[in-house]
This record gives C-alpha cells, sequence and structure tokens, in this order.
C-alpha cells in the first residue's frame, strides 16, 4: 500500500476535465494561499513529503513547491495517464482507462496494482468514482457540487467561493494542510 491512499479509507478519482489553479490551505482554516496562476492544473496530489504538489497540465506532470516557487515540468509522464490518487515511497498512483498502479515520474517506469481479493477490486473501483474524499479517526474531507466540506476536530467548514468551483481535494500526509483545484 501506498502512503497518502493507505492512510485514508476512501479516496476516490473524480469528474473528468476540471480544470484551474492549484489553491492551498491549512486543515484547520486560514487564509488561501494559491499556488499556480497560469491554469489548466487538475488532480493535484502531495509529493511524498509535502514540499510540492504533484498535478496534471495538460499531458504532464508537474511539480509545484508549495514555498511558491515556478512549478517544474517532470521527466516522465503515463501516456494513458487519467488521474492522480496520490503518493508515497513507491510513487505515485496514478489512473489510467484501463490500470490503476504506481508510477515513477523520475524513470517513468508503472506497476500496475494486480488485486487478490475483492476487497482490492472494490477500492481500485472506488477510486475511479465521482468525486475525491478522505475519510479516518482524525479527518473527514468531501467534495459536492464544487464545495469542500472538512471536518476536523469535531469542527465542519466548507471551502467555497462564490461562482468558483473548489474541486479535487488533496490532504497531506502529515494531515494538516489540503490542496485543491479551483477551476476557471
Amino acid at each position: 500500500q501506498v502512503a497518502g491512499v493507505s492512510a485514508v479509507s476512501s479516496v476516490r478519482g473524480g469528474s473528468a476535465g476540471e480544470q484551474g489553479d492549484i489553491w492551498e490551505q491549512l486543515m484547520a482554516g486560514g487564509p488561501l494561499q494559491r499556488l499556480t496562476s497560469d491554469g489548466g492544473y487538475s488532480w493535484p496530489v502531495f509529493s511524498p513529503d509535502d514540499r510540492s504538489v504533484i498535478a496534471i497540465r495538460g499531458e504532464d506532470l508537474w511539480s509545484v513547491p508549495t514555498g511558491g516557487a515556478e512549478a517544474v515540468k517532470l521527466a516522465h509522464t503515463h501516456p494513458e495517464l487519467v488521474a492522480l490518487a496520490g503518493s508515497g515511497p513507491q510513487g505515485l498512483v496514478i489512473l489510467t482507462m484501463d490500470q490503476v498502479g504506481t508510477f515513477s515520474p523520475e524513470s517513468g517506469s508503472f506497476i500496475p496494482f494486480a488485486p487478490a481479493t475483492q476487497e482490492d477490486r472494490d477500492n481500485m473501483a472506488r477510486l475511479r468514482s465521482p468525486g475525491r474524499s478522505y475519510h479516518n479517526d482524525e479527518i473527514v474531507v468531501s467534495e459536492r457540487n464544487g464545495v469542500i466540506s472538512v471536518a476536523s476536530g469535531g469542527v465542519r467548514r466548507e471551502i467555497a467561493t462564490e461562482g468558483v468551483a473548489s474541486l479535487q481535494p488533496s490532504v497531506s500526509h502529515d494531515l494538516k494542510r489540503i490542496v485543491f483545484i479551483r477551476s476557471n
């Protein structure tokens, strides 16, 4: 299992085609930080060390530092990449049209998951279902109709801006930050 996916009980890929800029916020709330301003990004996930965000832009993978530096195109991408689901020491968890597996943007290698049980097959199917949500003992994050709902420490709040959809939320491995796409 890959950290960031195994750490949560449910992570699901969402609506295809939604693109925009990447934004970040502390899980506890506070001001939003815009990480990109050139648009066209989708499916952001935190890197394994939480120092950057990996996202799809066009047909390529990009690394966006959380400290405000410029985005960098990664060396390799998968030719059938559809969405990103998480990251961990083994690489990025990606979805293609037909498979789910780990992908290394450094080497370009892809290792598809081989579901051994019905539970494995169910979890892989959940990755492909609409919406992206995270549930564990500490947090619940979900997105519906362009509004992200965050529940942590018994407090529930929403990330929403009138007229702009907030989509595809992803939680950092340390559970302290959230990134998401604001559609154009």
